[in-house]
């Protein structure tokens, strides 16, 4: 049975600052991945147990949201957008875009040869990489990027928790949004606590 994650729940819409700290409401296992500080990959792989695979969508350029440009501080429609599904086993858990305006980024030769490689390697290779901004949302099927969300065929409801991080790659603006499907909801965490180390109120 899936953990209830929506219960009690009913945020202003948009994103909102988790700098600010996440309303007490906010189920522990949703905050778990809200919070979450190390890769997503790893934590997934932790947390099933499974091989954690990359199913690429798109990685080309295309159209920006209205709320992504100022975060990238540009006024350009478009820039470059990779959107994939992190999978284990047959399950999609989380659906993810990438966007950058950069001149440097759309020429970095590890970016654009990605392919089924998890973005999150390559930001975590260093060490813990830096990052400007992070936002949560509890996105309603009216929001655009719920369109992403609905093509995974996993999603089951009219909301998705998601977060945003707006992280400074090669000191260039990345915004990396990840939105978690019900399928990654399906059991407690396995993943040792301090791959959650932020995960507490």
């Amino acid at each position: 049975m899936c953990i209830d994650t929506q219960a009690r729940v009913i945020p202003a819409p948009g994103w909102h600052d988790a700098s600010l700290g996440l309303p007490a409401s906010i189920p522990s296992a949703v905050r778990a991945w809200l919070l979450l500080e190390s890769s997503v990959t790893q934590a997934l792989q932790k947390t099933f147990g499974e091989v954690m695979h990359v199913d690429v969508l798109s990685d080309s350029p295309g159209p920006l949201l209205s709320d992504e440009r100022p975060l990238l501080a540009t006024s350009s429609p478009e820039g470059r957008v990779r959107e994939v599904f992190l999978r284990t086993g047959k399950h999609v858990r989380v659906a993810a875009r990438t966007v950058y305006v950069s001149p440097k980024l759309c020429v970095h030769p590890d970016l654009s040869s990605l392919g089924g490689r998890p973005l999150g390697e390559l930001l975590f290779e260093q060490g813990p990489p830096r990052w400007h901004k992070r936002e949560w949302a509890l996105l309603d099927a009216r929001a655009p990027l719920h369109g992403l969300v609905r093509r995974s065929l996993e999603a089951t409801g009219n909301t998705c928790w998601a977060r945003r991080t707006l992280f400074l790659f090669e000191d260039e603006p990345l915004l990396v949004t990840e939105m978690f499907l019900p399928t990654i909801f399906v059991r407690q965490f396995s993943a040792p606590p301090e791959v959650y180390s932020r995960a507490q109120p």
